[in-house]
Parts: C-alpha cells; structure tokens; sequence
C-alpha cells in the first residue's frame, strides 16, 4: 500500500507539499525547499528536490511516515536508474549503427563481398561465429583486404598459419603471439634478439661516457696564449656627393636625375640617359660614372 501511495505522489508531479520542522526549515530551504503561500507548508518543485528531502531526514511528504518518505525516495533513485540505463542503450545503439555504417562504407570502398553462408558453415565447425569474422577484419597481417570476404580471407590465413582457430576464439586483442612466433629481429632471434642489441648498444654507450669523463677529468696541459697581432682597419668607402644635374656634350641639354622627364636629351642620334647607381649624376649608358669609378679604385688601393 506504501509503494502505490508514494508512487502515485511521484506521479501527480510538482510541486510536491510536506510537512517540516520549524527548527528545520533552514536546512529544508537550504535543499531547494520552497514555502507555498496557499498551503502554508514547503514544497519541492521538482524529483531531484525532493529525493534530497526525503534522504535529509527533515522534511516528509504531506499525510506520509517515515516509512512512506523512504519508499518515495527509493522509487525516485529506481526511476533515475532506469533513465541512465535507457539513455546508455540509446547510445550503445547510435555507436553500434554508425560503426555498421562505417564498416559498410569502408567494405564498399575496398568492394568487399558479403560473407556466404557455406563459408560461416565451415568456421562455425571450429566456434568461429560471425561476430568473431567481423571483429578480424581489422588485423591487418591477415592479408590483402580488397576482394574477398572477411571469412574467406580468415580461413586463408588460418591456411597460411599466420593465425589459428584457437586465437580468433579468444579474441586475438594482440599481435604478440604472431610475433613471438615469426622469426624476425636481429639473427634471427625475434625479440630475444632485438633485446640482446638493445643491452650491447647501451653498454657501448655506458663505456663511452666513463671513456669521456676520465678525459674531462684528467689534468690538461695549459699552452700559452699566443699573442695576437691587430689587423688595421680598413678605411670606409667615402659617402658620394650626390649630383642630380649635368649637361648634355652634344646638344648642352640640362639633365636632372631628380626629376620625373629630366633625362630626356634633344640629340639626333637619341642618346639614352641613366642615374649613377651610387651619386645619381645623369650618365649616358653603357658608359660608367668616371668620378665613381676613381673615388673606389683609390679606396681598393688603400
């Protein structure tokens, strides 16, 4: 009779009336209680409040036992279980569905047959269910992938020994017992091997570093500084007195560097003026700035 009653006081929804302590109302307030003006009592306005009233020991629904107020509070807690539950499947659900459109779209991509049901015949004779097929289509030392269906490819490796029957049934969640099983690594050895260069490398490189503190520590023999001799400092290349004008030989047109159309000259023959790279002086080309050309001979003399 309890369960029914606290069931249909959960079911009614909020606000959720009880009955309080007047010393407790502090700490009921403090827990999301609400004071409800028409009933004169506190209230919760929602299932997380009141399962914290109910497990505070404070507060009791309207017209319950103590009893009755820790049925509402375990009915609560299952029903919140529940929900984490079906929300947990929902999502297992989504995760199942998108892997099955993943692998679908990747066994397309790579034209993938479907398994025939002949062939999951033959492995089931060994326990080998159809999960267990899909679940080796990652293992890539099964071999090529493209072209051939997932049972097929796992009884050619069954054939070929690089897995048995007995490895796919367990899981197969590791590679260690095909490489434990396959002669690879230094000689021939497998890991034996690897794990024997891996010690001689670290000795070697051990010996070195004692090899190479003795030499630090040992005492050095101090030579004396030689003397240095200063070398003269070369001159500075002298800055250049820039000039913008100058005057044409032939036609006595005035230049200007600085200008926009001041290079043009009035010649017949049509003479192609340019500015000195270093002092700008109008200069007719292919010829070179004869001033420049003296100012760096001397200062290459120097």
């Amino acid at each position: 009779m309890s369960t029914l009653a606290a069931k249909a006081f959960i079911d009614k929804g909020p606000p959720y009336v009880g009955n309080c302590r007047f010393q407790d109302k502090d700490r009921c307030k403090e827990l999301g209680a609400r004071w409800d003006k028409d009933s004169k009592k506190w209230k919760a306005v929602d299932e997380k409040t009141l399962l914290a009233l109910c497990k505070s020991g404070k507060w009791c629904p309207l017209g319950f036992t103590s009893h009755m107020t820790n049925t509402v509070s375990q009915l609560i807690v299952d029903r919140e279980r529940e929900s984490e539950k079906k929300a947990l499947e929902v999502v297992k659900a989504k995760a199942a569905k998108q892997a099955s459109r993943a692998k679908y779209s990747a066994d397309k991509d790579m034209m993938v047959p479907p398994d025939e049901e002949e062939d999951l015949k033959e492995v089931a004779a060994f326990g080998i269910t159809p999960g267990m097929v899909a679940s080796s289509g990652p293992w890539a030392d099964l071999g090529p992938r493209s072209g051939i269906s997932s049972v097929r490819r796992l009884k050619r490796a069954v054939g070929f020994g690089i897995v048995s029957w007995e490895q796919v049934t367990a899981g197969r969640t590791d590679y260690e017992a095909k490489s434990s099983s396959r002669k690879t690594g230094a000689r021939g050895e497998g890991w034996k091997g690897v794990k024997r260069v891996v010690q001689q490398v670290q000795r070697r490189g051990d010996t070195r570093q004692v090899e190479k503190k003795q030499k630090v520590d040992a005492p050095q023999e101090t030579s004396k500084p030689r003397p240095s001799t200063p070398t003269p400092a070369k001159p500075k290349l002298p800055v250049p007195h820039y000039t913008y004008t100058a005057s044409c030989s032939e036609c006595g047109t005035d230049l200007d560097s600085s200008k926009q159309f001041g290079m043009e000259c009035m010649c017949a023959d049509g003479f192609v003026w340019s500015a000195c790279k270093r002092c700008l002086v109008p200069i007719r080309k292919p010829e070179p700035c004869k001033k420049c050309v003296y100012e760096i001979k001397a200062w290459m003399k120097s």
